[in-house]
């Protein structure tokens, strides 16, 4: 069976990263998954093998350090008879973890990467990483947005403190809100 490009790929690159970690690739489409990082996990563009399918190593090198570097070899052998994310689901089911809730920690942790990295960073090498850019930023954010399953989008919003509103045009059941301060150098 033939794995999913942003699978064998992005998983081929934290191999890599694995075995030579002193090679660029790793952080170099780490940053493409990051600038795209409201695109779904699973659905990198169209046409040749884009940067995004290999930056998806960023996922794999996240769902490593949360549980150790034998999830991928049990990832790699579900997805001999699952498909895809049922294969993710799976090996992080026997785990006892859940996708959703591997993926919302993913999301958190990629904010303390470049100028926001602290001493809690969860990647080794997470000030080097470019990081991710905002959607956008003010005061109050008004924002016509399409959301995905298993993507992120990210909004600085420059609030003096107190209340503070969210609406959606839906009930916004499968939506998953976080809010994290920042100080002024930036860091989480």
């Amino acid at each position: 069976e033939t794995l999913p490009v942003w699978l064998s790929e992005g998983t081929a690159v934290w191999a890599e990263d694995l075995f030579q970690p002193g090679v660029l690739d790793f952080q170099q489409f780490a940053e493409a998954y990051l600038a795209d990082a409201d695109r779904p996990i699973d659905r990198p563009p169209v046409g040749p093998v884009p940067a995004f399918a290999y930056g998806t190593c960023l996922f794999w090198k996240f769902l490593t350090l949360r549980h150790d570097d034998a999830l991928l070899p049990e990832l790699l052998a579900q997805a001999a008879t699952a498909e895809g994310l049922d294969a993710v689901e799976a090996a992080l089911t026997a785990r006892g973890d859940t996708l959703r809730d591997a993926f919302v920690a993913f999301t958190e942790a990629n904010l303390n990467t470049a100028a926001r990295a602290n001493a809690d960073a969860v990647y080794p090498r997470a000030a080097s990483l470019q990081g991710l850019e905002p959607e956008g930023r003010g005061e109050t954010l008004v924002a016509d947005h399409r959301f995905y399953p298993l993507a992120a989008s990210y909004w600085i919003l420059d609030h003096p403190g107190g209340p503070m509103a969210f609406g959606a045009a839906d009930d916004g059941a499968a939506l998953v809100l976080s809010l994290h301060a920042t100080s002024p150098s930036g860091a989480l």
